[in-house]
C-alpha cells in the first residue's frame, strides 16, 4: 500500500506544480486522514511524519494562509495524532520523531526506500493526463 515516499512523490510531481501555477489565495485542506495507518476504508500507510511533510510544503502557497479542517477519518488515535503532527508543522515545530501508537512504528524496510515503481508510473501517467491543462506538468 503506498506510504510516505509513494504520497510525497505525488504530491510533488502533481499536485504542488499546479497549485504554485494555480497560484492561491488561501488553501484550505479537509483533513480526514484516511491514507493513515489503521483506517479501515483508506488502506495506505501515510505516518504523522508523513502528513507533516506535506502541511511544511503547503505552507509554502498562499503566503503561508493554511487552514486544516479536521473531518471523517475511521481511526481515532491515527486522527488524532496526524492532526497534532500537522498542527506541529504550522507552529513551526520539529517533526515528530515517532508515533506514540502501536503499530505505527514498525519498521519496513520501504520506508527507506523511493516510491514504489507501480505507484510512480501512474503519478507519471496522471502528469501526462493533466499537463493538456496545465503547463507546468509539461517537458
Amino acid at each position: 500500500p503506498p506510504g510516505d515516499a509513494e504520497m510525497l512523490y505525488a504530491f510533488d510531481r502533481v499536485f504542488l506544480p499546479i497549485a504554485r501555477e494555480f497560484s492561491p489565495d488561501l488553501v484550505l485542506v479537509s483533513a480526514g486522514f484516511d491514507a493513515a495507518p489503521g483506517d479501515p476504508l483508506g488502506g495506505c500507510r501515510v505516518s504523522p511524519s508523513g502528513f507533516y511533510r506535506i502541511t511544511k510544503q503547503l505552507m509554502g502557497l498562499a503566503d503561508g494562509k493554511v487552514v486544516l479542517a479536521q473531518e471523517g477519518g475511521y481511526n481515532v488515535e491515527s486522527n488524532s495524532e496526524s492532526m497534532a503532527a500537522c498542527t506541529q508543522a504550522l507552529l513551526g515545530d520539529d517533526e515528530p520523531e515517532g508515533s506514540q501508537l502501536l503499530g505505527f512504528n514498525v519498521v519496513d524496510e520501504r520506508d527507506a526506500q523511493p516510491a514504489a515503481v507501480c505507484h510512480v508510473s501512474t503519478v507519471e501517467t496522471a502528469r501526462k493526463h493533466y499537463a493538456q491543462w496545465w503547463e507546468c506538468l509539461r517537458p
